[in-house]
């Protein structure tokens, strides 16, 4: 899958967000579970995890996780592009922090990731929503509230 996301197979990455707990996930066998992993908080992460180790190039990244996203969902250029009269939607990466991902660093319902305990590198380190700082280090610095609807066009 790797190869063909670098060879341009792969169109768009996106993720749901299956937020269930542990315990509900282990509250009833495997056909009454509920379905789905978390994925939005550790997404980036293990994407930038495989450009460290050349399965994909940043650039690809930014294509597949971002602009190819915006413009199937008819958003861009506001959504998915660093251009004048765009949104100014920026992620600030630090491609050579190395961490290791932890349930105890989960901000969602969740409180779990598939991939505790992994050693990674590359990491978010600020997110600006229409040119405001929501996120930075890992904290949620944006007040509840400041979302707004994008309409396709």
């Amino acid at each position: 899958m790797w190869k063909r996301l670098a060879r341009g197979q792969i169109d768009l990455i996106s993720t749901d967000h299956a937020p269930s707990t542990l315990d509900q996930k282990f509250a009833s066998d495997i056909w009454g579970c509920p379905f789905g992993l978390p994925g939005v908080e550790t997404t980036l992460t293990m994407l930038l995890d495989a450009v460290a180790e050349g399965k994909l190039t940043l650039q690809r990244l930014v294509q597949t996780y971002s602009e190819a996203p915006a413009r199937l969902l008819g958003l861009y250029p506001r959504k998915g592009a660093l251009r004048i009269g765009s949104d100014a939607d920026v992620v600030l990466v630090d491609t050579e922090q190395e961490h290791v991902l932890s349930n105890d660093n989960i901000v969602s319902k969740a409180g779990w990731t598939p991939f505790d305990g992994r050693r990674v590198k590359g990491r978010a380190v600020m997110t600006m929503l229409r040119g405001q700082v929501v996120a930075e280090n890992g904290k949620v610095t944006a007040e509840p509230g400041g979302g707004r609807f994008s309409i396709r066009g």
